[in-house]
């Protein structure tokens, strides 16, 4: 008795998260970071992530984030714990070394001063490097 209501309950779990994936549902709600003005998180619904601006209710979600002043689509969102308004992103060196460098022109002087210093010591076996982004005031 025991196994069919074990195998039961295992096919009702599986046919509830096809239809949720069917009719997007969202059911999770993970790897959340407030700023002052969003919530920003990953769910079910979207690989990437999404935020919520906390003022209007609006969500946005996206896959990547494409930064062309860096030459990178930023894939891996990754909370972090601090009150500086920052979301952060981590990617591996090589991903780094192997970037578009086009758009650098367009950066402040003391942020291109720091993409070059990192251009001059990165290795490809090095720790991931994590890049934050500030939210404007």
């Amino acid at each position: 008795m025991i196994e069919l209501i074990i195998i039961i309950t295992v096919r009702t779990i599986f046919f509830l998260i096809i239809a949720m994936k069917k009719q997007n549902i969202l059911y999770s709600v993970q790897s959340i970071r407030e700023t002052e003005k969003f919530l920003v998180f990953t769910t079910n619904l979207l690989p990437g992530f999404m935020m919520l601006d906390k003022k209007t209710l609006e969500l946005h979600g996206t896959r990547r984030l494409e930064d062309e002043s860096l030459g990178l689509t930023l894939l891996n969102y990754f909370p972090h714990d601090g009150d500086d308004n920052t979301i952060m992103f981590f990617l591996d060196p090589e991903t780094w070394i192997n970037r578009k460098r086009n758009n650098m022109n367009n950066l402040p002087k003391n942020l291109k001063a720091q993409i070059e210093m990192v251009d001059l010591n990165i290795k490809k076996d090095d720790n991931p490097i994590l890049i934050f982004y500030k939210e404007k005031d």
